[in-house]
């Protein structure tokens, strides 16, 4: 007999309430007109307050529990993995899959011998398959994914009102998507079946590519790839580059002893501007059976050949035959070094050739970058300043280089040029201070880049009486006893870019050598070309993780807001671009990402082979939407073939964090006995809600309508 329990919603201002209707009910037929006896008008009076109090139980929500108690049988399910590595033979001409399924019928029957127990077999591969089917239409291993703990997150919360006892995994482990391991172990023991050969077969694969994804016209550049032969030792394999079908480089490379990697580096010269896409191909070896893994393409983007600057420094000093040299070290930089002579003026370095200063803005837009040091002609001339300016505004760049006669002490500099504005006297101080990135904008390209950069030595002055502007970054900052100064500060001015350094004489590191001198010439290195270039970089910066995906790996974005603010609110869209042709493919939102401020990420998960563009819109004061954007694709390899020999050693750790064990297939039938296999008896409640029932409220109505039609029989008003 089961157990009953009446409850009641109970609050006092209900009760009350309901106290204070039915008081109300009898004290307004203390009297009556015309009059009534006092039968009557009790009868009267109780029709109301019955009403009223059925309403207050109403608002009370009674509710009739009925608890009895329910055995529930045990239940076992069956993780059957049929992404696509399971298509794989191992031995004879059986696939991995179909020796899973021959295991899953073998514990079936194994478990048919325990009365009461309920078993269910379900696939899955990025995750269960939703529309569960039986395992006998399963014919085929078509996923191209393999998330292991995804899928049995998703079977015990399909399945946590049921008695599970156990979940049996079939699969060789190999994860192509989600999580590596669990998040938590998982409520139930698992065991895993381990499917598929413990060693890789015979194979060539390419596993890994360097390259860099901005390169530049007509210069050399290179592509770094490992290739791994397992079974494959001391054999000659033949590695091209290509794009499209044109042969750009070729080696031939002799494998080394198991696993047979080897390095190979191609070099190639990209002849035409814009985005590109090339691939790196092994040619297939006797006795190789898979190919899919034996390219790997790749994406670049080509800038312009060459850059034009201009470097004036009228008391050339030791960073005029450095930055020359630097110049002169690189095809990509065309300098024109300008110094005084005297009796001659100016002159190009080496020659003495006369130079005549281009005081126009089209003489100036000869040069991507104008880089000055000491100066007290050129721009100290309101005419050339207002020339310098124009220049920039057109979409120049210009460069000054803190000294003892730099313009930044005397000139008149229009205001908003510059990244610095005067807030004082301005003036030399010497110290000693040292060079450091500023937290405010490390998330800035070249303070990433000073993080990989061991500590120069201190800088020995500065020139004080200057501030960074609102608008300007400050990638690196110089301190000393006294406090922190900029060092280093950038800003877009009109289409250009303005920089300057506050510090001097950045020389000094050249002099004292060893890493010191790498810092320079790495600083030196990436500001010139960077500044020469505009600044290209957007506000908004999107990168992903890949040029190029294989079928089935999951797409990360990554987008990174410029300057020292987080990146919120961040909407992207995925677009094909396959034949010329434009479509939406899906829309998403950014989340913040643990690198860092500034930073946002997004999973977009596997997409259909193809070519994509991928575009971040941020909406910022003033609903000015400012976009960043990058391209990728997809090709058809599936990343379930990148590596196929049985993850021993996850699917032990994985049965063991569970409280598991790992079987091999032909002991299937042997995982009944490591079972508890016990029922359970558990409470069974059943609820009879009243508000739910219509009675409530019929009777509520009857008893008023009762009511009315008394009156009106017995004449009151």
């Amino acid at each position: 007999m089961p157990a009953r329990q009446f409850i009641i919603d109970l609050d006092i201002w209900k009760v009350m309430l309901g106290f204070l209707l039915i008081l109300f009910s009898f004290f307004i037929y203390r009297r009556s007109f015309p009059p009534l006896g006092a039968g009557r008008r009790c009868a009267l009076a109780a029709f109301r307050g019955v009403a009223f109090a059925l309403l207050v139980l109403f608002m009370l929500d009674p509710a009739l529990v009925l608890i009895s108690p329910e055995k529930v049988e045990p239940f076992v399910i069956a993780l059957v993995d049929i992404s696509k590595s399971m298509s794989v033979t191992d031995n004879g001409d059986e696939s991995r899959l179909m020796e899973a399924l021959r295991g899953v019928e073998a514990l079936e029957a194994s478990l048919r011998k325990y009365r009461g127990v309920d078993f269910k077999a379900i696939p899955f591969s990025s995750g269960l398959h939703t529309e569960i089917v039986d395992m006998e239409d399963i014919l085929e291993a078509v996923g191209d994914g393999t998330d292991i703990a995804g899928s049995l997150l998703e079977a015990e919360t399909m399945f946590r009102s049921r008695n599970l006892r156990a979940i049996v995994l079939f699969t060789d482990g190999r994860i192509t998507r989600g999580m590596t391991k669990p998040a938590a172990s998982p409520s139930v023991p698992v065991f895993s079946i381990g499917i598929g050969d413990t060693l890789e077969r015979p194979d060539i694969s390419i596993v890994g590519l360097s390259f860099d994804r901005v390169v530049y016209k007509g210069t050399r550049a290179s592509v770094a790839a490992v290739i791994e032969a397992p079974g494959f030792a001391k054999r000659e394999v033949e590695v091209s580059l290509y794009e499209g079908t044109a042969l750009l480089d070729r080696k031939t490379v002799t494998t080394g002893t198991d696993p047979a990697a080897v390095d190979v580096t191609l070099r190639y010269t990209p002849a035409l501007e814009g985005e590109h896409e090339l691939s790196v191909d092994v040619a297939p070896v006797e006795g190789e059976e898979r190919l899919e893994n034996n390219t790997e393409p790749f994406r670049i983007r080509v800038l312009k050949e060459s850059l034009r600057v201009l470097f004036i420094d009228q008391y050339a000093d030791w960073n005029f035959t450095f930055i020359r040299r630097l110049a002169d070290g690189t095809e990509r930089v065309e300098l024109d070094a300008v110094t005084s002579h005297p009796g001659r003026g100016f002159v190009l370095k080496p020659g003495d050739e006369r130079f005549d200063f281009h005081v126009s803005v089209s003489g100036l837009q000869r040069y991507d970058l104008v880089i000055v040091s000491d100066d007290e002609v050129f721009m100290a001339d309101p005419r050339n300043m207002r020339v310098v300016a124009e220049y920039v505004e057109r979409g120049g760049n210009l460069l000054l280089l803190a000294d003892e006669h730099s313009p930044l002490l005397e000139a008149d500099i229009p205001e908003g040029l510059l990244p610095v504005i005067p807030v004082g006297g301005r003036r030399i101080v010497s110290s000693e201070f040292d060079i450091r990135i500023n937290e405010s904008n490390a998330g800035h390209p070249l303070a990433i880049l000073f993080e990989e950069i061991q500590a120069p030595p201190p800088i020995p002055a500065r020139i004080a009486g200057f501030e960074a502007t609102g608008a300007a970054y400050v990638p690196l900052e110089m301190s000393d006893r006294s406090g922190s100064y900029p060092f280093l500060t950038i800003q877009r001015s009109g289409r250009g870019v303005t920089a300057v350094f506050l510090g001097f004489p950045l020389w000094r590191w050249m002099l004292t050598g060893g890493e010191d001198v790498s810092a320079y010439e790495t600083l030196f290195g990436t500001l010139i070309p960077y500044l020469a270039e505009g600044a290209r970089e957007p506000s908004l910066t999107v990168e992903m993780s890949r040029t190029v995906y294989r079928t089935g790996e999951p797409v990360t974005v990554t987008a990174y807001a410029q300057g020292d603010r987080a990146a919120m609110g961040l909407r992207g869209e995925v677009r094909s671009v396959n034949g010329g042709k434009e479509g939406l493919v899906r829309t998403f939102l950014f989340e913040p990402d643990l690198k860092g401020r500034g930073y946002a990420r997004a999973e977009l998960g596997p997409l259909e082979p193809g070519s994509y563009s991928v575009t971040a819109t941020e909406t910022r004061q003033g609903d000015e939407a400012v976009t960043g954007a990058a391209e990728f694709g997809v090709q058809r390899v599936s990343a379930e073939f990148l590596k196929t020999s049985r993850d021993v050693k996850f699917l032990r750790y994985l049965a063991e964090l569970s409280g598991g064990r790992m079987f091999e297939p032909e002991d299937a039938t042997a995982i009944p006995g490591a079972l508890d296999l016990q029922e359970i008896v558990r409470e069974r409640k059943e609820t009879m809600e009243f508000r739910s029932s219509p009675l409530l409220l019929i009777a509520t109505i009857l008893l008023l309508s009762v009511e009315w039609l008394l009156r009106k029989f017995w004449g009151l008003v």
